[in-house]
């Protein structure tokens, strides 16, 4: 069942398949939403402390701006920036789907509550159309 899932979404990823959810970036099948937000934070806190105590490890040592001129700070202020971008995207996602739901939920009140009135409706209409009926009186 899982591969069927994950074959399905590489596919639809892979051709481009208009239906595709945007559940596949923001979410995981092996941990939940909210520790997956969690460790995407904790990685981009980390690896943004290490840019900014590489970065002041340079300037105290005198190597000063040289800082973005290697390829591996460089990948590392990607990788940072990726992490980052990926907390932010789960975390949003996250609370719109939150949202989603109690539009739902206030939908389905609002369609029981409409419902109960048609029904009352209804009802009075078909009690009014009884008394309207001759020898109906009690």
């Amino acid at each position: 069942m899982l591969a069927q899932r994950l074959r399905r979404r590489v596919l639809c990823f892979l051709f481009h398949n208009p239906v595709l959810n945007d559940e596949l970036f923001a979410t995981s099948y092996v941990v939940p939403q909210p520790l997956l937000a969690g460790i995407r934070g904790t990685l981009f806190v980390y690896c943004l402390a290490v840019l900014v105590s590489n970065l002041a490890a340079n300037i105290v040592h005198g190597a000063g701006w040289n800082w973005g001129a290697y390829f591996t700070t460089l990948t590392f202020f990607g990788i940072t920036l990726y992490y980052g971008f990926a907390a932010y995207s789960t975390i949003r996602y996250m609370r719109r789907q939150k949202q989603r739901q109690q539009t739902v939920r206030q939908t389905q009140q609002l369609m029981t509550v409409l419902d109960m009135e048609q029904q009352l409706a209804t009802t009075s209409s078909l009690l009014a159309d009884i008394e309207e009926l001759p020898g109906a009186e009690s």
